[in-house]
């Protein structure tokens, strides 16, 4: 094997080792691997937007009523509009008790909203926080 080529065992080590440097989000951003924004809620409550929220959000962006009548659907947990929006406008656009939490995955990582005491989003059997 020439000097330049290097194994696959070779490149998770030093990804590992970088992981470990640095810790996962500047290895990622590091190694240039995208990530997915995903919208979650933090608390016991269901997720939901108020009516006020609703109303801008449809105003602001445009988002088809059937899109926004299952705030489950993952589709729009993760639409970049939905996540500016809510990075935009916060708890301020929360139902009751809504927390909404923005976390990031690797674009190239299945993941699901995974509901206990509060959202988590599952990733290859990885909760992330």
């Amino acid at each position: 094997m020439a000097d330049t080529q290097k194994t696959y065992t070779d490149v998770e080590k030093e990804i590992a080792s970088l992981i470990l440097k640095l810790g996962p989000e500047e290895a990622l951003a590091r190694l240039n691997i995208a990530k997915t924004k995903i919208v979650i809620n933090n608390s016991y409550d269901s997720f939901g937007l108020n009516r006020m929220a609703l109303s801008l959000l449809k105003k602001e962006t445009g988002f088809d009523k059937s899109l926004l009548d299952d705030m489950k659907d993952p589709r729009l947990r993760s639409d970049p509009i939905f996540v500016k929006f809510i990075e935009k406008h916060g708890d301020l656009a929360g139902d009751d008790d809504t927390e909404f939490t923005i976390v990031k995955v690797p674009s190239n990582v299945d993941w699901h909203i995974v509901r206990g005491d509060s959202e988590k989003v599952k990733q290859d059997a990885v909760y992330c926080d």
